[in-house]
């Protein structure tokens, strides 16, 4: 993860961080503990049957690019460790549908007044 820019810190989890210091995604794993230590990983101990992809649609200014970038960070990591893309849905990774469904939130978002990024909503998820 580091190699790909992540940064680890809150949670255990490593983190896709902008230059102002937000999370706008994160990785996480449905293994139980479900947050990485580095120095396990360092000593060999650290053992995941998967990675958790999760975009923090409140924190960022532009979810479309940033979904692009969680889908780009995912298929690397794919590609380096092995294994399949999967998503909430099902065994495949469907960009579309991830698509769809985050305009949706973002949608839901805009109609009660709040935008995604916003220095309000921010202080609410810090």
């Amino acid at each position: 993860m580091p190699s790909m820019g992540f940064t680890w810190g809150d949670g255990d989890y490593f983190h896709w961080v902008d230059d102002e210091g937000n999370s706008l995604f994160n990785v996480s794993t449905s293994t139980p503990r479900g947050y990485f230590l580095p120095e396990q990983a360092i000593a060999g101990k650290l053992h995941v049957e998967d990675l958790t992809f999760a975009i923090r649609i409140a924190e960022t200014r532009n979810p479309d690019a940033v979904l692009d970038s969680m889908i780009r960070a995912a298929k690397y990591a794919q590609a380096r460790l092995g294994g399949s893309l999967g998503g909430p849905d099902g065994p495949a990774l469907d960009a579309a549908k991830l698509r769809a469904s985050l305009q949706q939130v973002v949608a839901k978002m805009s109609a009660v007044g709040v935008a995604p990024g916003s220095k309000d909503l921010n202080v609410l998820f810090q």
